[in-house]
């Protein structure tokens, strides 16, 4: 798929909906994309615009590696994580955020009541 490659190296994408995406931090494991958006905007953490409980799909963009100015668009079904899922894949995006103050454990304690984490699974390309 065209879009793996988009996906392996950057520090971020953008991710949202038809009207309005917004550069995210994430990490890409297993052919899936993980993220965390607060869930009230403000300036701590990313909000990723459309991503709620409810959220069915969102619109992810891509840099491709092969040519830098060129991009890759596609929609990718959500799923939103909880119980041992949010807390496994919450420790990595803590050692990936690169923002980060203060040790992994005081993100993630912040984040279980501010924030979700989705599962974004690549469905088909758009252009």
């Amino acid at each position: 798929m065209s879009f793996e490659e988009g996906l392996k190296r950057p520090d971020a994408i953008w991710v949202g909906t038809a009207e309005e995406t917004v550069p995210s931090w994430f990490v890409y494991k297993d052919s899936k994309i993980y993220l965390l958006s607060q869930l009230v905007r403000g300036p701590e953490e990313q909000t990723v615009p459309g991503l709620t409980a409810d959220t069915r799909e969102l619109i992810v963009v891509t840099r491709s590696k092969a040519r830098e100015t060129a991009l890759d668009r596609f929609t990718a079904s959500v799923r939103v994580l909880s119980g041992d899922e949010w807390e496994q894949t919450a420790k990595l995006l803590a050692d990936r955020r690169r923002s980060r103050t203060g040790p992994p454990s005081a993100s993630i304690d912040r984040w279980r009541t501010t924030c979700v984490i989705a599962e974004l699974t690549p469905v088909g390309g758009e252009g």
